[in-house]
């Protein structure tokens, strides 16, 4: 039982990190585009496709792990 339970903690550390990654790059283009683009229609909807991505990319993670 205890080499299961050291698996499941190893594989959510994993997760753990790859989302904090995913978030603080997500994050990161957000603030570049921010920076760079003017506010419109386009850009909005280029950050709204940002978070669908942050939401898929968690679900892959969720559904079939972490390389």
């Amino acid at each position: 039982m205890k080499l299961e339970q050291e698996a499941k903690k190893h594989v959510d550390k994993k997760r753990l990190v790859f989302e904090e990654g995913l978030l603080d790059h997500i994050t990161w283009v957000e603030e570049f585009v921010d920076a760079n683009l003017w506010e419109s229609d386009e850009l909005d909807i280029a950050k709204q496709h940002l978070t669908t991505t942050l939401l898929w990319a968690k679900r892959s993670a969720e559904m079939h792990g972490i390389k």
